[in-house]
Formats: structure tokens, sequence, C-alpha cells
């Protein structure tokens, strides 16, 4: 699945993109995914993907535990404007 927004990318090269909202058991949820380039082999990412409202991704692959639970603590800081920015883009008024 790709993700069509992109959102950020932080001082460790960690991308975070994010999908459209889409109604999940009557919630707006919306896909993220979290990416890291392996610098050793530019073949390999590092991922975590889930659905916000949650914060804890549901599949995961080479992030530490330590940096999966940074992970969870970036997303629970900015799960509001991540909210906001994709309401944006549903109502055309960001592109």
């Amino acid at each position: 699945m790709a993700m069509k927004h992109f959102y950020s990318k932080d001082h460790n090269g960690v991308y975070l993109t994010f999908n459209d909202v889409r109604k999940v058991n009557d919630i707006d949820s919306i896909p993220f995914y979290f990416e890291l380039m392996v610098p050793d082999d530019p073949e390999v990412f590092h991922y975590a993907e889930g659905m916000l409202p949650a914060i804890v991704p549901q599949k995961t692959y080479g992030f530490t535990p330590l940096e999966i639970q940074n992970l969870e603590g970036y997303l629970a800081d900015n799960k509001d404007i991540i909210y906001e920015l994709a309401y944006e883009y549903a109502n055309g008024q960001r592109r």
C-alpha cells in the first residue's frame, strides 16, 4: 500500500507518511507508515505501520523495541496535526 501524504523526516532519517482518512468500525482512522533505509543495504528498509487513532504499530520490521517506543511517542505528540492534515487533504484544502 503506497502512502499518499508525507509528514516528516527525523534526524535519524526515519520518514513518516500517512494515507487518507477511512472509517473503521465507525471511527475515523488513518493508516501510517514509518520507514528507515538501512545504510549498509539500500534495498532493505526498517518499517512500522499501523492505523491511527492507535499509536501502536501493527506490523514492524527492523526497529528495536526502544525505537518503536520512540515512534509511538512521536505519533502521540503529532496525532492531532496528522488528523488535521488528513481532513484538509480530504476536503481539497491541501494538495
